[in-house]
């Protein structure tokens, strides 16, 4: 005789307090998952979004989108530090695949540079720390062609107290000298793709063998993001682009002062 008994799924009265939980804890994660996918989602087609629109013939889009991102709540900071070098890398990338000209990237960099122009003077007026008159010198080697990603970095620095100097299109030999003449509390070298990693390696070589004083190396740029050990393949003390690890890393303890803007600028 068939067994005509109702057959039931498990419901929260016949499971146990423990099961109860389990099931709790995998909901949320599915559902914080979806949200951190949704979230991302979200900001690739705002990076989209702007990168576009550095290369629009129409002069106000880029303007419009920065006032959609503050007014969706994304702060200037964050348009600074993530969505300005992300457009960059962007811009970079497109013309590698074929999709840009080289004279759109050429009016996409300059555009995004009259927009980090604008945001910088907010972005650097902020609160200051100052770590007792610390100096950096930030690298971009001559065999880089791209130099957005090490500016957003000394305002980075200067923001926390760093009083910073560029090194551009200069020889080895020149930074060298440089090094000699000053001293720096750390060297930061900007360094967008893996062909680079050969002239950093050379650089820090030179610069481990001379007679000038000492200070931490720390490789940045787009080259962090690649999947390689850039730290091994350049020999530098740091490979960050995080301002913070860096200035700890580098013992550059700050602390608090209102210093005005005008003297972090060198």
């Amino acid at each position: 005789m068939p067994d005509r008994r109702r057959k039931t799924s498990p419901t929260a009265s016949n499971l146990s307090t423990g099961e109860v939980a389990a099931l709790a804890k995998r909901a949320l994660a599915v559902v914080a998952s979806h949200a951190q996918t949704d979230a991302l989602d979200l900001r690739r087609a705002r990076y989209n979004e702007l990168c576009d629109a550095l290369v629009d013939v129409d002069e106000a889009r880029r303007h419009n989108v920065i006032a959609r991102l503050i007014a969706f709540g994304v702060s200037s900071d964050e348009i600074y530090e993530c969505y300005l070098p992300q457009a960059a890398r962007m811009l970079g990338q497109r013309w590698v695949d074929d999709e840009l000209s080289f004279a759109q990237v050429s009016v996409g960099a300059s555009r995004l540079q009259n927009l980090a122009r604008g945001l910088s003077a907010r972005y650097e007026s902020g609160g200051k720390t100052i770590p007792l008159g610390h100096t950096a010198l930030i690298v971009v080697p001559q065999s880089e062609q791209h130099t957005f990603g090490a500016f957003i970095a000394a305002s980075n620095f200067r923001r926390h107290g760093l009083w910073v100097h560029m090194a551009l299109d200069m020889s080895n030999t020149e930074i060298v000298e440089t090094l000699r003449a000053h001293s720096f509390s750390m060297v930061g070298i900007s360094a967008s793709s893996e062909r680079s990693l050969p002239y950093v390696r050379d650089l820090i070589d030179e610069i481990r063998a001379c007679d000038a004083p000492q200070a931490p190396l720390v490789v940045g740029g787009a080259v962090t993001q690649l999947d390689i050990d850039v730290q091994s393949a350049t020999g530098a003390d740091l490979v960050s682009t995080n301002t913070r690890e860096v200035l700890d890393f580098c013992g550059l303890n700050a602390q608090q002062t209102s210093l005005s803007p005008a003297r972090l600028v060198s």
